[in-house]
């Protein structure tokens, strides 16, 4: 299973081509106009968001092969059931596409009013939903290798994000505030935290977490820093 999986991630980056530098993406493809409706999506569902915007066009795209394909995106938004003076905003989108997993995250946004100066945040840090697919999949690693620092006879389980941020670096760091608990099953490798019930005996812990995820790297998860739990 592990080697199909290793040479279905090199056959992709083949078929993909060669990893590298950004390159212009046309704006009016079927690609670019999917990748642009599903990042508005998820601009919609962070919990920063006071109000909701609908897609209008995308003003520029590029494209840069990886593990899948990053995809650069300046995207206008209207504000949503505006009729007449709507307000525009310009968002800085960035997202990750990996076609043969059906991986597809928001990896970046940042949106300014469409009368105001652009401002560069490369490698800023934003808010984003606790219980996307992205967030849920750091943690999940997170607690994986919590239980193998640990030397407890049961295995640790996720409760729930209760923050999360990220941050394009190379690759994208998830800083996580995670509740975790105690199960009833073995602190072994080999076991299925999906199968195990939590001791309602034990009580939680929340504990900070640093991690990064690099879609070209095998294994993608690393922990930047260490766990700290209380």
């Amino acid at each position: 299973m592990l080697k199909l999986l290793v040479l279905s991630l090199a056959l992709g980056v083949t078929l993909a081509g060669v990893p590298g530098g950004r390159s212009p993406a046309d704006i009016n493809s079927l690609d670019v106009q999917k990748i642009a409706n599903f990042a508005v999506t998820k601009l919609n569902a962070l919990p920063e968001r006071t109000s909701t915007v609908t897609y209008s066009k995308v003003i520029k795209a590029e494209r840069q092969v990886v593990a899948g394909i990053n995809y650069y995106l300046d995207v206008e938004v209207l504000q949503s059931g505006c009729t007449s003076n709507c307000k525009k905003e310009i968002c800085e989108m960035t997202v990750f596409d990996q076609e043969w997993t059906n991986t597809r995250i928001l990896t970046k946004v940042n949106c300014r009013d469409a009368t105001s100066r652009r401002k560069s945040l490369v490698g800023g840090v934003t808010a984003i939903s606790t219980d996307s697919a992205e967030v849920l999949n750091a943690a999940q690693f997170a607690v994986t290798s919590l239980n193998a620092r640990s030397n407890s006879m049961f295995a640790s389980s996720l409760v729930k994000v209760n923050s999360a941020t990220s941050q394009v670096v190379a690759g994208v760091k998830y800083n996580l505030e995670i509740v975790v608990g105690q199960t009833t099953c073995r602190n072994e490798q080999s076991v299925d935290l999906t199968h195990c019930a939590m001791d309602a005996n034990s009580q939680s812990k929340v504990c900070q977490i640093s991690v990064l995820w690099q879609a070209w790297r095998k294994p993608q998860y690393t922990l930047v820093d260490d766990i700290q739990c209380q």
